[in-house]
């Protein structure tokens, strides 16, 4: 199976197979590649409030507006958990974190659920790598991005501006 039943994104068998093949190509052609990781955050939170079958429902609605907010060349997939990765093949630094700024607006101007009157909005932390910028092999690509995504959860966490998980009632 190459799909994630929950999100029916591609799976982390898919992902790193494909992100191999995509660097195996820019390194032929001499393109850029870039991909990056993210974790959806305050998902403790809304399974702890609400029960693991909204925690679903969340990890789908990402998924969803994942592919929405993506380009149709990109590969959206979960790669575990609450973990999500994106690659984006023939893309530089700068077109890989203007596509990081549009998936985090995405994620934290929309409700992303809404539960018995309660409505759930929740942050993304993202790591961006890319070769030839972020590694020269997958897994040092997927460790750039991901020490990243931690660094930008740190920094949210230590935000008091940032929510990881905000629920209002309607």
């Amino acid at each position: 199976a190459m799909r994630d039943d929950l999100t029916q994104l591609f799976n982390r068998r898919y992902f790193y197979d494909r992100l191999q093949r995509e660097l195996d190509q820019a390194r032929n052609l001499q393109r850029p590649l870039a991909v990056a990781v993210l974790d959806v955050d305050g998902l403790k939170t809304v399974n702890d409030s609400y029960g693991h079958q909204a925690g679903d429902l969340v990890l789908a609605a990402v998924g969803r507006l994942l592919v929405e907010h993506t380009r149709a060349c990109d590969v959206p997939a979960r790669i575990g958990g609450d973990e999500f990765a994106v690659i984006m093949p023939e893309t530089d630094k700068t077109g890989a974190f203007a596509v990081a700024r549009r998936l985090e607006e995405a994620v934290n101007n929309t409700t992303i659920v809404e539960i018995n009157g309660a409505h759930l909005r929740l942050n993304i932390s993202m790591g961006i790598s890319g070769f030839p910028w972020g590694g020269d092999d997958v897994d040092a690509m997927v460790q750039w991005a991901d020490t990243h995504m931690y660094a930008a959860k740190t920094t949210h966490r230590g935000n008091g501006g940032a929510r990881q998980c905000c629920i209002s009632r309607a």
